[in-house]
């Protein structure tokens, strides 16, 4: 029906011009004073969560709580087997 009627009909490129045709250089970001002051609230929330996310399991039932990714009790520095 567009085709028959000559409707008007928005593409990528007409709305957002022609593509690239190969990936930009990469490139250092600009460092200043103002833009880490900016980041590094949020660096020290991402940082804290993934140190907490799923790092511990809950306790078992004789009270030990065992690290997941490391195999190590929490109350020594032990190797346990896997």
């Amino acid at each position: 029906a567009v085709f028959l009627f000559g409707l008007p009909v928005e593409t990528i490129e007409s709305r957002f011009g022609a593509l690239p045709s190969a990936l930009p250089a990469p490139a250092m970001p600009e460092i200043t004073v103002a833009r880490l002051t900016e980041l590094l609230p949020s660096a020290f929330v991402i940082a804290f969560l993934a140190g907490i996310e799923m790092e511990w399991l809950p306790p078992s039932p004789d009270g030990i709580a065992m690290c997941q990714s490391r195999g190590v009790n929490s109350h020594t520095t032990e190797r346990t087997a896997r």
